[in-house]
């Protein structure tokens, strides 16, 4: 397994710069998942700069890649944990964990002498046709995010399920939507964590009213 360290400062300008080393870490190591691993190392990155580094300080991420998974820490100096929001359907932010939490095989929160650290992992596994299926989800749709492009489903049995949208207009399905049981077609590249998670990758292929 390979593994790649480099500290940024703390400045909104670190964020892109850390989505950049990723990128350039791996990019011939998980093609087909990059995009995956760029968000979640944007929202790492993001929460470090803003509630984990001191006036003066560094955040640290280190990627560790094989055929297998990627692993990605976040180091900083903040001991305070953090924690999965569920924000208001007009909130801007808090969706960062929701957004790893969904999209990574599995994350966690590690302790340092001095700090912490944030890390997630993703699976690799090579895209094949027989993979890739439709599914529903039934469920109450409970939020969405015009910036991220997603939507939230409250799903029985699994909890808030973040759905990618695409081009479709967030702020209009909210305004039909809203609070309302619907079923949600969605295409799913599924695979079990160890953990028996399973880790699935939703894009929202179409979304109306549920009648039971």
């Amino acid at each position: 397994m390979s593994t790649t360290v480099m500290r940024f400062g703390r400045s909104t300008a670190s964020v892109p710069e850390a989505r950049a080393f990723a990128r350039g870490v791996l990019r011939n190591a998980c093609a087909h998942f990059l995009d995956d691993v760029l968000v979640c190392v944007s929202e790492l990155a993001t929460n470090a700069v803003r509630h984990g580094v001191p006036v003066g300080g560094a955040f640290l991420i280190k990627i560790e890649a094989d055929d297998q998974r990627v692993r990605v820490e976040c180091h900083d100096a903040n001991r305070r944990r953090p924690r999965v929001r569920h924000p208001a359907d007009d909130d801007q932010h808090g969706r960062g964990l929701l957004l790893v939490e969904a999209i990574s095989s599995r994350w966690g929160v590690g302790d340092r002498p001095f700090g912490k650290y944030v890390w997630f992992e993703l699976d690799l596994r090579p895209p094949a046709d027989e993979a890739d299926r439709p599914s529903r989800l039934l469920g109450t749709l409970v939020g969405g995010s015009k910036v991220e492009g997603t939507v939230e489903l409250d799903v029985p049995g699994q909890g808030v399920v973040v759905v990618r949208t695409g081009q479709a207009d967030v702020p209009a399905l909210l305004r039909t939507y809203a609070n309302r049981r619907v079923a949600a077609e969605v295409d799913a590249l599924n695979g079990p964590s160890p953990v028996g998670r399973e880790r699935q990758r939703r894009q929202l292929l179409g979304l109306s009213l549920h009648e039971d």
